[in-house]
């Protein structure tokens, strides 16, 4: 096996793509890949985009990107169909017995130009059912000339269009509609007027394409089936703000640190449910019923971290640690009643300096209402607003500006006029806040930091 890390970088649609809190439950199964691997020894890089066919993924830049990065030994792996199938949007359509094989050759030639190996995943099918309730299998012409070129070209394919159609025929219209995002209103707050979408997927969907293209691996003889691990022990849940949430592709680089610190646990014990939402409050994220998710998915044994305040300052609450207290409390004694454990979390600080260099304080006093709160319920809390205030003025204005989402003109291309935040993180500022609150973890006796990895293992996992 390989000593460094294996990279799986993902080309594909919005079927595959990355999805941020505020799409929720929206996702794709690249986003679902990496808990079927031990994430110190393969890391999945998902580069794929909602909207995109094989030819403006490459038209965009987006190749050029997946080579900049991949390595002799890691994979791409390569679903297009939907969008190049759309003839209604000339700017994406691509015709598809020439056309499609000649850009799909564009992938093989980019992986193996850099001995990386190209894998072809036939695009699922959609939630399309005829009068006699029978599956009406789409994107044909593009999974033959998908199957054609892998011959030629003596490149592996993942069926997932036949398994994926086989799986919705024996589930029928009605048992296929809990994997899409098929739902009525007031059910998801991302979506109050409901979901009607036979094409796009919700989490349990997009985990069971995953599954399917995981079984579809085992079957091949690809090396890379070699890295599957199927443990799973505990959830980590974790209920938060932005400084926490996860993020979408179509808004890098910005990240929370709930986004990174996934990679840095055992995958085989730890899974990460990051439900953290930009915007929310302590009391906002119970009257949206976010809570109420959790609670219902929740099991014994899991962790439900807890971290607000930003948000809540926003309120003006009349009696603020009393009613920030209260609101807190409706998150322990719900996770304790599932037999789960709750962990609070003091919130990151903010990067406020005066004129003479000093840190100004900026979530008192909900850092102390948090603390009193832990030690009356004799519940577990780890001090990231110390522990981020010490970093802060360890590196100083100019070091610690790093940290944050503070971008150039032109620097990235969704903050083309350029960001100035000293609030949220950028990928690599989250990413160290994430590794501080590993190491304010290992002072706990949580038995949670038994499955942080190693620093070389958890090194080998960064992406």
């Amino acid at each position: 096996m390989k000593n460094t890390p294996i990279h799986i970088f993902l080309a594909g649609d919005s079927t595959v793509a990355d999805y941020g809190c505020r799409q929720h439950p929206m996702a794709g199964w690249g986003q679902m890949l990496p808990k079927f691997f031990d994430r110190h020894q393969v890391v999945v890089r998902n580069y794929a985009m909602c909207g995109r066919s094989s030819r403006t993924f490459i038209e965009e830049g987006r190749l050029a990107r997946i080579e900049r990065e991949i390595a002799q030994g890691d994979y791409l792996l390569i679903q297009f169909g939907h969008n190049d199938a759309t003839i209604a949007k000339p700017q994406r359509y691509v015709e598809p017995k020439h056309d499609f094989g000649k850009f799909l050759r564009q992938y093989i030639e980019t992986a193996r130009r850099h001995e990386a190996i190209p894998v072809l995943v036939t695009p699922m099918q959609r939630r399309n059912f005829g009068a006699d309730g029978r599956l009406i299998y789409d994107h044909g012409p593009y999974v033959e000339a998908m199957k054609a070129v892998a011959e030629a070209e003596h490149v592996a394919l993942l069926d997932l269009s036949a398994v994926s159609g086989r799986l919705f025929d024996s589930f029928g219209a009605s048992g296929t509609q809990r994997w899409f995002l098929q739902f009525g209103p007031d059910v998801s707050v991302n979506y109050p007027n409901g979901g009607a979408d036979n094409t796009h997927f919700q989490e349990a969907g997009a985990d069971k394409m995953a599954e399917l293209l995981i079984g579809e691996l085992e079957k091949s003889e690809l090396p890379l089936k070699h890295y599957l691990t199927r443990f799973r022990l505990h959830r980590v849940w974790l209920a938060g703000d932005s400084t926490m949430a996860d993020y979408g592709g179509d808004e890098e680089p910005m990240s929370g640190w709930g986004q990174q610190i996934g990679k840095y646990f055992d995958s085989r014990h730890i899974e990460i449910r990051n439900m953290a939402v930009c915007g929310k409050s302590s009391k906002s994220f119970i009257e949206e019923r976010r809570l109420a998710e959790i609670l219902h998915q929740i099991e014994p044994e899991d962790y439900l971290l807890i971290q607000f305040a930003h948000n809540d300052e926003k309120l003006h609450y009349e009696h603020p640690v009393e009613e920030f207290q209260g609101y807190l409390r409706q998150y322990i004694e719900g996770a304790r009643a599932h037999y789960a454990f709750p962990v609070l979390v003091t919130p990151v600080e903010r990067r406020h300096f005066d004129e003479a260099g000093n840190l100004k304080k900026t979530h008192e006093p909900y850092v102390q209402a948090m603390k009193d709160l832990a030690k009356e319920l004799s519940v577990p809390c780890i001090d990231m607003n110390a522990a981020t205030r010490q970093l802060y003025m360890e590196l100083g204005p100019d070091e610690s500006k790093k940290l944050f989402m503070n971008v150039e003109l032109g620097e990235y291309p969704d903050y083309l006029d350029g960001h100035k935040d000293d609030t949220h993180f950028i990928e690599s500022g989250a990413d160290r806040i994430a590794q501080l609150f590993l190491e304010e973890l290992r002072k706990t006796t949580l038995d949670l930091a038994d499955a942080i990895l190693d620093t070389e293992e958890g090194a080998d996992g960064d992406d």
